[in-house]
């Protein structure tokens, strides 16, 4: 497989790289050939690529994001602003 300069989205991704396709499909190998810069790109589109919607959510995740927005709301003043939350992380 040549070079693949990606940038940009796309929403066929796995069809413009020629993978799950016919003949001359690319497989994982092919793709660990790629330069480190090209591999994290790919990953990038490919994540992108995953309606939000449809990527699992564990029930005890779930239950515990609820949680802490129901304690948010009841206690509004425990939250942090952006600039508060970025002069905490430094």
């Amino acid at each position: 497989m040549g070079t693949v300069i990606l940038s940009g989205r796309t929403n066929n991704l796995p069809r413009a790289l020629g993978v799950f396709s016919s003949p001359g499909m690319t497989n994982t190998a092919e793709l660990i050939r790629l330069p480190v810069e090209e591999r994290l790109a790919l990953i990038d589109e490919l994540w992108a690529s995953i309606p939000a919607a449809t990527l699992p959510v564990e029930p005890a995740h779930l239950d515990e994001a609820q949680s802490r927005l129901a304690e948010l709301k009841a206690n509004p003043e425990t939250g942090l602003t952006y600039a508060q939350l970025k002069s905490r992380l430094g």
